[in-house]
């Protein structure tokens, strides 16, 4: 026969489990509440910044000159080192399937001055980036 204090200990156990499991449950609502305010403050944030303007992004001769002609050596001094054009890369969020690309770009021409013996000067032709716009990608990934 099972007796009374064999009773009352299991019944003491089963009070326990039951107040752990209600106590982990708790936790988990408290869980779910911070990583659902932090999922809100990420889609903001994400929502806040819409593919839009492009941006102004730093490139050097080497980035856009792709001629054979001209040569640089490491004596060259090239001016100015860098120039600013507008890329639509990185300028916003767009829904899933898509992403931020140029919906207008201009040609530009750009002349660098090199410096070596003798100075001249190089055209580069350079795509300005003038205004995106969310595009569908080709391939989802």
């Amino acid at each position: 026969m099972i007796s009374f204090s064999y009773v009352c200990s299991l019944f003491a156990i089963f009070l326990v489990v039951l107040a752990k499991n209600k106590e982990k449950d708790h936790h988990k609502g408290i869980c779910d509440t911070v990583f659902f305010e932090k999922w809100e403050e990420t889609l903001a944030s994400t929502n806040n910044y819409q593919c839009g303007p492009s941006k102004p992004r730093s490139f050097t001769f080497s980035n856009l000159y792709r001629g054979n002609d001209e040569k640089k050596t490491p004596e060259s001094i090239i001016q100015p080192w860098a120039v600013v054009l507008h890329r639509c890369k990185s300028a916003g969020c767009c829904a899933y399937g898509y992403h931020c690309a140029p919906a207008t770009q201009k040609m530009i021409t750009i002349v660098f001055k090199i410096n070596e013996r003798e100075s001249r000067y190089v055209e580069v032709e350079a795509k300005n980036e003038t205004s995106c716009s969310c595009q569908l990608d080709n391939e989802i990934h």
